[in-house]
């Protein structure tokens, strides 16, 4: 389980200290059928399966001039750097229709002979930036695969202002994400480097 939580800790957009104000979180899902929530607070949530498929919602402020389209750039290009290999890009919608896009990739963590799908739902509000990701072991993509869009549209994204089109705005491009070398090294636990997180967290 460790390795997975490894992934998914350095997968997720910012797992950094964000500050705001009392109110609700600004995202809302329950446990999908199958998992434990393990964690969760404002900002974000862990959950697990008990074949050690890791469930984790990440959230972190939006900047102005933060879009789908901007935030799924700097994501894909951020874990190409990590080695991930992207398989499979599709709309996403959240339950109070917060559109979304679904990334899937394949991951070998550097130095063993493991392999791992790893997938993230990207939503942007306004607000938010909330990225939903799934990990687990290859063998188990196809169970799991089928489950995605499923616990994407049970999720509640909050922070849309009705005056702007950020939580309706159009897909992102159709991206790439060749496997090159990885960043990290084998065993590194660590999270993104400063230079290697998004621009909102740089």
């Amino acid at each position: 389980m460790r390795r997975i939580e490894t992934i998914l800790a350095t997968c997720s957009l910012a797992l950094m200290t964000l500050v705001g104000g009392a109110g609700c979180r600004s995202f809302d899902l329950e446990p999908p059928a199958g998992f434990a929530e393990v964690n969760a607070g404002k900002y974000g949530a862990r959950m697990k399966a008990g074949d050690d498929v890791g469930l984790n919602l990440a959230v972190f402020d939006n900047v102005d001039g933060g879009t789908l389209q901007f935030w799924s750039v700097d994501l894909v290009k951020k874990l190409a750097r990590r080695g991930y290999t992207l398989e499979g890009q599709q709309p996403a919608r959240s339950k109070n229709g917060v559109m979304g896009t679904r990334f899937d990739f394949s991951y070998q963590p550097p130095g063993t002979e493991a392999h791992k799908f790893y997938s993230v739902v990207l939503f942007v509000s306004d607000a938010n930036v909330v990225a939903l990701q799934l990990a687990g072991e290859a063998a188990l993509r196809s169970t799991y695969m089928s489950k995605v869009d499923g616990i994407a549209s049970d999720t509640v994204v909050r922070g849309c202002r009705s005056w702007t089109r950020v939580c309706d705005g159009p897909q992102p491009d159709k991206l790439t994400a060749p496997a090159s070398a990885p960043a990290a090294a084998a065993g590194d636990t660590t999270e993104l480097a400063s230079d290697d997180k998004p621009a909102a967290g740089s």
